[in-house]
C-alpha cells in the first residue's frame, strides 16, 4: 500500500504509478479520495477489500493531509509514502504552515524501516518530513543532488519529453 500526499498531484501520480504497476504485470488498484476526502475507516476497507477481490496485489492510496489528520486511515499500515509537495493554499484548516506540515508527516512517521519514502527534493518541506520517518529515503526531482533527476529536454502542445536520470540508468520519457 503506497500514499502519495501533498498539495496538488496526488491523483495524477496515483494514476501514474498505477498504470506503470500494471504494465509492468503487478496488478494494482487506486483509491482517490472523493470530493470531502475519503470515507469514514471501515468504508475504505470495503473499497480495499473489494481491489483485493478483484486480483489487485497493490493499492495506491492519494492521501490528504486532511485525511490523514482525520483519522481515515486508521488500522492501516502503508509499505510506501510519496511526498509531493505543499503550497500555502491548504494552511487555513490546520492553523499554520507548521500544522499542515506535521499532518502530512503523518504518513512519513507510520513507515517502517523495510519501507520506502519518496521526497520531490525540489520542495523545501522535504528535509524536515524525511526526519520523521524511519524508511528508507530516495528523492526525486530536477534538482541535480536527487536521487531520480528529470531534465525537461521539450515541452508544447505536442507533449513532453524527458531525460530522466536514476541510480540504475538513465531513460528518455515522452
Amino acid at each position: 500500500t503506497c500514499g502519495v500526499t501533498g498539495s496538488f498531484g496526488k491523483s495524477t501520480v496515483a494514476q501514474l504509478a498505477v498504470a506503470g504497476l500494471e504494465s509492468a504485470g503487478h496488478p494494482a488498484g487506486v483509491v482517490e479520495a472523493a470530493r470531502r476526502g475519503h470515507p469514514a475507516p471501515h468504508r475504505l476497507q470495503e473499497r480495499l477489500s473489494s481491489l483485493r477481490d478483484s486480483g489487485a496485489k497493490t493499492c495506491v492510496l492519494a492521501a490528504s493531509a486532511r485525511d490523514l489528520v482525520l483519522g481515515r486511515f486508521e488500522g492501516m499500515s502503508f509499505d510506501s509514502g510519496v511526498f509531493l509537495g505543499v503550497c500555502d493554499r491548504d494552511v487555513g484548516f490546520y492553523g499554520g504552515a507548521a500544522e499542515y506540515l506535521d499532518a502530512k508527516a503523518e504518513l512519513f512517521r507510520g513507515l517502517g524501516p523495510k519501507a520506502v519514502a519518496a521526497f520531490n527534493r525540489d520542495d523545501p518541506a522535504w528535509e524536515p518530513l524525511a526526519a520523521e520517518t524511519q524508511a528508507q529515503v530516495i528523492t526525486f526531482g530536477t534538482d541535480s543532488r536527487a536521487d531520480v533527476r528529470a531534465r525537461v529536454c521539450r515541452m508544447d502542445l505536442g507533449g513532453t519529453v524527458l531525460e530522466v536520470r536514476t541510480p540504475v540508468g538513465s531513460l528518455a520519457l515522452e
